[in-house]
């Protein structure tokens, strides 16, 4: 069980709920939030802020299990502000890029490396395509030539 999985499960037991409970209130179905405690799914940046919203809990603690009653006997405060940094670095993809490339960097993440190495391959392939390939650097219509 991942350390993410765990912390899920601490959570939905926390608050008494089933795993059908506690999906429905975020969308997901009993089978994905098992999978999530399980370890054989990982956790999207999407759900992570929507369970953060639906049930008060802190994101930093999701990802890391650090809350900030942890952080405060801790004597390096930069442990906070580097966790943080992360935090802010995900959202500033998602600002910049969109949520496709989130949800791109999501479907990535959860591929072994050799599946890792295709989708690069095939990402490689598709930039050698006309049809496919940005007419400028701001163009992200559809060449459909």
């Amino acid at each position: 069980m991942s350390d993410i999985g765990n912390r899920v499960k601490e959570l939905r037991l926390s608050l008494g709920l089933t795993q059908e409970e506690f999906g429905e209130k975020i969308g997901l179905k009993k089978s994905g939030i098992s999978n999530i405690e399980n370890g054989t799914r990982n956790l999207s940046i999407r759900n992570i802020k929507l369970i953060s919203k639906t049930f008060n809990v802190s994101e930093l603690w999701l990802n890391s299990g650090v809350n900030d009653n942890t952080l405060k006997g801790w004597e390096e405060s930069s442990i906070k502000e580097k966790l943080q940094e992360k935090v802010n670095t995900i959202e500033q993809i998602q600002n910049t890029f969109g949520s496709d490339y989130v949800n791109i960097l999501e479907s990535f993440d959860e591929l072994n490396s050799k599946g890792k190495q295709k989708a690069i391959e095939v990402v490689d392939d598709l930039t050698l395509i006309p049809k496919y390939k940005k007419e400028s650097p701001n163009d992200d219509s559809q060449n459909t030539k």
